[in-house]
């Protein structure tokens, strides 16, 4: 069991699966993962580019080409996410959700045998920074001894999730990044195309307030007709 700690300790502990889970369980976010699986079949179909061709020379805004790659970068991150996420982090969000939902399934002592194996058996492979970090020094998850499932199921089933929390470190890492990069990139556009409209509308409302007639001037230039008269 190995014991070397992940070179970026904060990156490791930003991305864990619980954390990753708020933006992957995103439906807006799900659906970017076929942005990278479209484009890869426009750029790759022979009839749409000879289409492209027929129109003549079509300029496509840098803009646009930023948006497509930031959001293939947030795709390509939604996919792993939905492949290497484990299920019980996908489906509850924290250990106490999982435990209040699950625990009357594993109350019964053959699911309870399998549970416990099966924290037994994830110990066992985990380095020991992660064991450190999470704490699992209870003696009755390793122990081989009769225990009774109603007084220690929830235990096993927190330490089940956390250590589900803490797969794959290098790959949830990688995740972050993508998701990190794509919004980012896709940001750019937004925020030129934010910035763009925020200067028209000001240019039109400076004119606006520039053809207005000064009230003041107005009441001046009525008290002098009325003098005259």
């Amino acid at each position: 069991m190995g014991s070397t700690q992940p070179s970026f300790p904060k990156l490791e502990e930003a991305t864990r699966w619980s954390k990753l889970r708020a933006i992957g369980n995103s439906g807006l976010v799900r659906s970017s993962a076929l942005i990278p699986i479209i484009g890869y079949l426009i750029l790759l179909n022979d009839k749409v580019a000879d289409w492209i061709q027929i129109l003549g020379d079509v300029d496509i805004s840098p803009r646009l080409i930023m948006l497509y790659v930031g959001l293939s970068f947030v795709g390509t991150a939604s996919i792993l996410y939905s492949i290497f996420c484990p299920e019980i982090i996908r489906r509850y969000g924290t250990a106490v959700e999982y435990t209040t939902s699950e625990s009357g399934y594993f109350m019964v002592r053959n699911n309870f045998n399998y549970v416990k194996a099966s924290v037994r058996g994830d110990l066992n492979k985990l380095p020991s920074w992660q064991v450190n970090t999470l704490g699992l020094t209870d003696p009755d998850i390793r122990s081989d001894e009769h225990i009774p499932p109603q007084e220690h199921i929830v235990p096993l089933m927190t330490a089940r999730w956390h250590i589900r929390n803490f797969r794959m470190p290098r790959l949830r890492m990688a995740i972050g990044i993508l998701y990190g990069v794509g919004f980012t990139i896709s940001a750019v556009p937004a925020a030129w195309s934010f910035g763009q409209t925020a200067w028209v509308i000001g240019q039109q409302v400076a004119e606006w307030s520039a053809s207005e007639p000064d009230p003041q001037v107005q009441n001046t230039s009525g008290e002098g007709d009325q003098g005259l008269g």
